[in-house]
């Protein structure tokens, strides 16, 4: 009692500098303004206040370190009703020092203030962003989802086209060969028109040996199976395949076909072009195939067009005197394979077939040993 507040505050000073000396760790709380500033950095010492909203009229019980508390007792005053007058005089009569410190006190609420308010639209900008990445993502995974089942869609539009155009090309193939098939069925009134006036064709007076020919033995003498012959009534080239049967019917491969002919209407192909290889073979030279032509790649295609590729190369073989061939016909359902293997069976120009080793493709290959 009986204490100037300024001797008061000389005294506390004193005291905090001996604690913070001694390091005490002490909270001290004090309406001396002289009290709340003038502290080193290097004092140990950190001033400090708790908020107090000035429109509620509350504390709120938020430490707001390095800003000294503000004495409210104008603003109570002023609240309470007092006289304007007597308010604005009280604040005339403040020291210069505690004037200017009342005006940084108001600047730094203020600077407070809108630094809250920046953080406060920080935070609502923030989410808004995050909601708007959320929403943006989500876009995008629906876009990519649909851009997957569009690709989808046209990947199976162009398979399907592509079966359709394989169909196509298959269907033409097929008719290629019925139309040729009934071409030959067309010439036949004329093939035995033709037969019937020349009879067995015996009679001809030719000069060529052959035209003589009017016996199995003789028969098989001049046309061994596998002999590119010239068939009169068709008109057209094909490769014996057989022996004369009792009636002196042969078995001739025409245009992948095989037809009954007599042997009268058989003569050797005459017309054969003289390419080199002919020219050889003609010379008693024998040429052998192009390494394609002894390997019959038989995978994707369908039983009907495997058994047809492979009649055509055994009879080019045979043509050309070769003994072995590489049929590749794959795994798959084993539908080409068993046909393959039973057309080979029955077949009277191969001696024997046999798997593939395993470093030759195993039970996906076969090969065939023909009789030439």
């Amino acid at each position: 009692s009986s204490t100037d507040p300024e001797e008061g505050a000389a005294l506390a000073r004193a005291f905090i500098e001996r604690f913070s000396r001694n390091q005490v760790y002490a909270v001290i709380t004090s309406h001396l303004s002289q009290l709340k500033s003038g502290w080193s950095e290097d004092s140990g010492v950190l001033p400090g206040s708790l908020e107090f909203d000035l429109k509620e009229g509350r504390p709120t019980y938020h430490f707001i370190p390095g800003i000294p508390g503000q004495s409210l007792a104008l603003e109570f005053a002023k609240r309470m009703g007092v006289d304007p007058g007597l308010i604005e005089r009280a604040h005339q009569l403040l020291s210069p020092e505690t004037q200017t410190r009342l005006k940084m006190l108001a600047e730094s609420r203020q600077l407070r203030d809108q630094l809250i308010e920046l953080q406060e639209g920080l935070k609502k900008a923030r989410q808004e962003v995050l909601e708007e990445k959320k929403k943006w993502e989500e876009k995008n995974r629906l876009l990519q989802q649909e851009n997957e089942i569009r690709i989808e869609q046209l990947l199976h539009s162009i398979r399907k086209e592509i079966d359709q155009q394989m169909a196509e090309l298959r269907g033409r193939d097929v008719l290629e060969r019925h139309r040729r098939a009934q071409e030959i069925k067309a010439a036949l009134p004329e093939m035995v028109r033709s037969f019937s006036e020349r009879g067995l064709g015996v009679a001809r007076g030719m000069s060529d040996p052959e035209a003589s020919v009017v016996t199995r033995e003789t028969f098989k003498q001049h046309f061994p199976a596998g002999t590119r012959v010239f068939v009169r009534a068709m008109n057209r080239e094909g490769i014996v395949q057989s022996e004369p049967n009792p009636k002196g019917e042969v078995t001739v491969l025409i245009d992948s076909m095989r037809w009954s002919v007599h042997w009268g209407e058989i003569e050797r192909a005459s017309k054969e072009k003289d390419t080199t290889r002919n020219l050889l073979r003609k010379k008693g030279i024998m040429v052998a195939p192009s390494p394609d032509d002894l390997v019959l790649d038989l995978r994707g295609l369908s039983v009907d067009e495997a058994l047809s590729k492979l009649d055509e190369a055994i009879d080019r073989a045979l043509q050309f005197r070769h003994n072995r061939m590489k049929i590749i016909h794959g795994f798959g359902t084993e539908a080409i394979k068993k046909a393959v293997r039973a057309h080979l069976t029955r077949s009277p120009f191969v001696q024997k077939w046999s798997m593939g080793k395993a470093d030759e493709g195993g039970d996906g290959v076969t090969w065939i040993d023909l009789d030439v």
